[in-house]
């Protein structure tokens, strides 16, 4: 790992084109956190960034989350011709 940097699980959305990588992000970036954190930083032409982040995720809020995901799946692919 690099000095002064952690290593986190990046998503990225652009144009509806999504992309999933490690990155490195410098240790007093608001992005790295200090344990199970999440965030969304939406980068819009006239407001810059725009943040909303959490700290200290909980396995309940983690297993919500993914259970919404996943029905949110079924749901798509049921209305779908």
């Amino acid at each position: 790992m690099a000095l002064g940097k952690t290593l986190l699980g990046i998503s990225a959305l652009a144009f509806a084109v999504t992309a999933t990588a490690p990155e490195r992000i410098p240790l007093g970036d608001p992005l790295s956190g200090s344990g199970p954190d999440a965030a969304l930083v939406l980068e819009t032409d006239l407001m810059g960034e725009i943040g909303v982040f959490e700290r200290g995720a909980t396995v309940d809020q983690t297993a919500y989350a993914l259970l919404s995901d996943l029905l949110e799946i079924v749901r798509r692919r049921r209305s779908k011709p």
